[in-house]
């Protein structure tokens, strides 16, 4: 039996993710709705392009540049 179809008989696994991101100007995430932390994607400057994404504490979000920041919820590990 392959991995996939070993996926295919486990309910959870039959299940899409659809995972976007949300400005943060529109809409802040909440630790009783996202979890604990986030994924976060930050505007940087060049020097700091590598730390344009990186995973925050859902509280901290509030303290980023709303202009500049979009978030999602970080996504649950794959069935295996």
């Amino acid at each position: 039996m392959t991995e996939l179809s070993k996926n295919t008989q486990v309910p959870q696994c039959d299940k899409t993710a659809v995972i976007s991101w949300v400005f943060a100007n529109d809409k802040l995430p909440t630790i009783e709705q996202n979890g604990k932390k986030v994924l976060l994607y930050r505007i940087m400057n060049d020097s700091q392009e590598s730390q344009s994404v990186s995973i925050h504490e859902t509280s901290m979000v509030k303290y980023c540049n709303k202009e500049e920041t979009w978030w999602m919820e970080i996504p649950t590990l794959p069935c295996l």
